[in-house]
């Protein structure tokens, strides 16, 4: 009976750090896939701007990423992928390049989990600025040069 209440400790803690260790790892997974599926989608969406020499991330393109990360889909949903993870937590940079009006033309898109706490039940693991993925921008770009064009 004693070896028995020793092994079943040695066990419980074994399996659980099993447990942790492998739920944390499949819902980083998930976060990974998500951030891929949404850097995805921002290289290829198209993005518009006034064509100031400015480099912005129009908010329903950052929103319609966000949503992509969180739900797998542009509107918002019900079901997240990762549990407790908000579009919040989700940021979104267009870099741009170029001199006067091309200095707003974008050339990538980073997308990255700005901070996600995994809880595992036993413990809580928190990841700060991971994923990240930085994909080159492909999508459709407008200016509307300070409304002289019609996007």
């Amino acid at each position: 009976m004693v070896e028995f209440a020793l092994c079943a400790t040695v066990l419980t803690t074994a399996f659980t750090g099993v447990f942790r260790f492998g739920y944390e790892m499949y819902v980083y997974n998930e976060l990974v896939s998500g951030v891929r599926e949404g850097a995805r989608y921002a290289s290829l969406a198209g993005v518009s701007n006034a064509g100031d020499g400015t480099c912005p991330t129009p908010s329903a393109y950052a929103t319609a990423v966000q949503n992509m990360v969180v739900y797998g889909t542009t509107s918002t949903g019900t079901t997240t992928i990762a549990p407790n993870l908000t579009p919040s937590q989700v940021s979104v940079t267009v870099a741009c390049a170029g001199t006067g009006n091309a200095a707003s033309v974008p050339t990538s898109v980073t997308v990255k989990v700005s901070s996600y706490a995994i809880d595992a039940v036993v413990a809580s693991w928190t990841v700060t600025n991971k994923p990240v993925m930085t994909i080159p921008y492909f999508g459709k770009y407008c200016s509307t040069n300070g409304g002289l064009n019609a996007c």
